[in-house]
Parts: structure tokens; sequence; C-alpha cells
């Protein structure tokens, strides 16, 4: 959370390039600290840097294996990357750790429908029905649900 509030008053006084410094600064202070690499990895994305943004959140991920936020960045970012494979694995560790968030559930539906595996998908959603989570009637649609 510090993080988050001060990288957003850096972006009313910075500019993206002076961020991107600022992140990788704070990133070499603090090598064992997932966040700058988080927030650094949110630049690269603003920057339309996908691939850079992926590489960040990995060694975010190594460092925080525990967060679900920073799984579930890593979850999203791979499944953008068309890496389903870990977007699955990011995703379901975000899971474990922090079962109802449906963000990271709706995610690996979408990552199971990548990947094929339509029956699993229906499971999640079903499983997100059961814990009162409401997921975009697109997706439910996809899967033949009401």
């Amino acid at each position: 959370l510090p993080y988050r509030l001060l990288d957003d008053l850096l972006a009313d006084s910075m500019s993206r390039e002076e961020r991107a410094v600022f992140w990788d600064n704070m990133s070499a202070a603090n090598p064992q600290a997932a966040e700058p690499r988080v927030r650094r990895a949110l630049v690269h994305e603003e920057s339309g840097e996908d691939d850079l943004a992926l590489d960040r959140l990995r060694d975010a991920a190594r460092l925080a294996g525990d967060d679900p936020l920073v799984q579930g960045l890593l979850g999203k970012a791979a499944y953008t990357a068309g890496a389903h494979d870990e977007a699955e694995e990011a995703l379901r560790r975000a899971i474990r750790i922090q079962p109802g968030d449906g963000s990271h559930r709706m995610v690996l539906i979408q990552t199971l429908l990548a990947l094929g595996r339509e029956e699993e998908a229906r499971q999640e959603l079903d499983t997100c029905n059961d814990l009162g989570m409401m997921m975009p009637p697109e997706l439910r649609q996809r899967l033949g649900a009401p």
C-alpha cells in the first residue's frame, strides 16, 4: 500500500520515464522487496512493454510467493502474454492464498478456456457461483451458463 500511494504521487509529478528510473533505483536499493518490481512492471505495462512487465512480475513473484496480489498480477500478465501454463500456476497460488478474490478466479477461467479445458473452467465458474461471486455475462455465456 505505501508503494501504491507513492506511485500515485509520483504519477502526478513525474513523467513515465522518470518513474521508471525511480522504481529501478528502488529495486536496486531493496533487492529483497517485491513491491518496487511490481510498480516498475506497471510502468512497463503503461508503456506497452508487456514482455518486460512479465519479467519484472516474475522477479516480484519469486520474492513474494505468499502475496496474492503479486501472484494475481503475474497470472494476468502471463495470460496476456499467452503463457497460459504459467498463468494458471500463478493464479492458483493467488487463489490458495486469497480464495475469495473473484478477479483471480475470472482470469483463471479465461486461462482454462485458452488451454482448451472448458470443463475445468465450468467447474471454476460453479465455485464462483457457490461463493456468491459474479462473473461477467460474456464469460458466463461463453461457458453456456445462465
